[in-house]
């Protein structure tokens, strides 16, 4: 049976789209959800189901003035709103546009007779129609239905929901928990898949040994989008889907940037292109951190909002020992041009610390980036998603035009395989980087000394010298290696002498 409180409305095509507002998501179908259609989302305890539909409501009416609808069925309305607070989402601004309405039934009345939605919907149709609103979520849906002891009475509620939606003319999100495999357990989600336009699953779930939570787009009919599974984090402002942007992507620039070392400078032709992406590698010891702090402190003496993520120290530590070798970054903390912060590997796993790097960026305005290291991510037990991870960052610098300078400690994986590290590897970040520094210790007469040499740089017509790296307290030099020499056996390179 049809339940319907406002006239019928002609059922509008696929492709229109609604913008969930939830950053990173919308891009992977071309816009947001399919507009006065039914999307499902499915998945297990704690994956973000129930967040994800409020934020898209909370979104949809302080972003683009739609008024939605909560309905739930799980969690009370009042938990909902302060747990909306704590993410700095002031509903109270919002209460004309959003309205709350707390379905959750008793275990018992509904086992004592038949019971059916007619009446609900009835009300919430009646509710919509006086708001105006576009935008409606049925939270917890499964825990209603698992109330019916009949299953095809199950069925026949599902479908009588999926009418309703259509019938009204709004966009709907239902929410629903994956099937956890019992015997004579109901998998309600497969009917409810059928059901629905567009389909998103929900995980959280174990990869090396880190949990880490990933969303796929199971299906979206009439509509191309991205079918694998995307990294996704909740942070302290809601849900942050890690994904590319490449409709955001600037117009390549030719503008140079400082490397903080004029003879570095020399040697790639005048710096390196704005936007672009940098990756210094070495072994411990080879001064990969104080290249980066050089870079950034040319980047804050600019003042242009710069900023230097730290894994493996705290911030007060960086600039102590970046002093020590003349590289001085209070003075630009202080006024506020640069951020140092320290970002410990082990409290997140790497998908937070990449949707908190972006939050930063964002909230900054950062034009100049170091992340060091960035081998870190790949140290967190979850090898096999950091390069991707990182490959997602490196886009979204690019897409806001941001100088990026990453170390990695060398034998890292995200340097890929290869015992000749500079012509060998053909993987890792050291093949998406645009510029690729490498660092190493070479043994000449009787000395182990520091060594520098641009691997490639697109673009840029480049020295392919090896120069000896100095450190001073005024900071990094760069001066003229004698023959012969050789590499350090323990942390050894393949290396030929080159000229200008």
């Amino acid at each position: 049976m049809t339940v319907t409180s406002a006239p019928l409305r002609s059922t509008p095509r696929l492709n229109e789209r609604m913008p969930t507002g939830i950053e990173g998501f919308d891009a992977l179908l071309a816009g947001g959800l399919p507009r006065n259609h039914t999307t499902l989302l499915v998945g297990g305890p704690g994956c973000g189901k129930t967040l994800f539909a409020l934020q898209s409501l909370v979104m949809g009416a302080r972003e683009h003035a739609e008024p939605g609808i909560f309905v739930a069925f799980e969690e009370s309305a009042k938990n909902l709103m302060d747990n909306a607070a704590t993410l700095g989402w002031d509903l109270g601004k919002l209460k004309k546009s959003l309205y709350f309405l707390d379905a959750r039934l008793p275990h018992a009345h509904v086992r004592g007779g038949e019971f059916d939605l007619l009446g609900l919907l009835t009300a919430v149709g009646a509710k919509a129609k006086a708001m105006g609103a576009t935008r409606v979520v049925f939270d917890g849906i499964d825990r209603l239905l698992s109330l019916l002891a009949d299953p095809l009475a199950e069925r026949r509620e599902m479908g009588r929901l999926s009418d309703w939606l259509s019938d009204q003319g709004l966009t709907g999100i239902i929410t629903c928990k994956t099937h956890d495999g019992s015997v004579g357990t109901l998998d309600r989600t497969a009917y409810l898949q059928s059901l629905a336009d567009c389909v998103v699953t929900l995980q959280n779930k174990l990869v090396g040994s880190r949990p880490v939570r990933l969303l796929r787009i199971t299906k979206c009919r009439g509509q191309a989008h991205v079918s694998g599974e995307v990294p996704f984090a909740i942070t302290h402002t809601g849900v942050k889907v890690i994904s590319f942007h490449p409709e955001k992507r600037e117009r390549a620039t030719s503008q140079r940037v400082s490397s903080g070392v004029p003879a570095l400078d020399a040697m790639l032709s005048g710096g390196h292109y704005r936007g672009s992406s940098v990756l210094v590698s070495g072994s411990p010891g080879t001064a990969k951190s104080t290249v980066a702090g050089m870079f950034i402190e040319a980047a804050a003496r600019r003042r242009e909002p710069s900023m230097y993520v730290a894994f493996d120290e705290g911030a007060g530590q960086v600039v102590r020992n970046l002093a020590a070798v003349g590289v001085r970054l209070a003075p630009y903390v202080k006024s506020g041009v640069l951020q140092v912060v320290s970002e410990r590997k082990l409290e997140k796993n790497p998908v937070e610390h990449v949707a908190q790097i972006i939050e930063l960026i964002e909230t900054h305005d950062v034009q100049c980036l170091v992340l060091d290291p960035i081998s870190a991510l790949a140290g967190s037990g979850v090898d096999a998603m950091a390069e991707e991870l990182v490959v997602r960052l490196l886009d979204f610098a690019s897409s806001r035009g941001v100088t990026v300078l990453c170390t990695c400690t060398r034998g890292s994986s995200l340097l890929g395989s290869g015992d000749g590290l500079m012509e060998e590897s053909a993987a890792g970040v050291s093949s998406i980087a645009d510029t690729w520094i490498h660092l190493t210790h070479v043994v000449q007469q009787g000395e182990r000394r520091r060594a520098l040499t641009i691997v490639k740089a697109r673009g840029i017509g480049h020295s392919n010298q090896v120069r000896e790296l100095l450190l001073s307290r005024r900071g990094v030099a760069l001066g003229e290696l004698t023959e012969p020499f050789e590499p350090v056996p323990e942390v050894a390179v393949s290396m030929r002498r080159g000229r200008r």
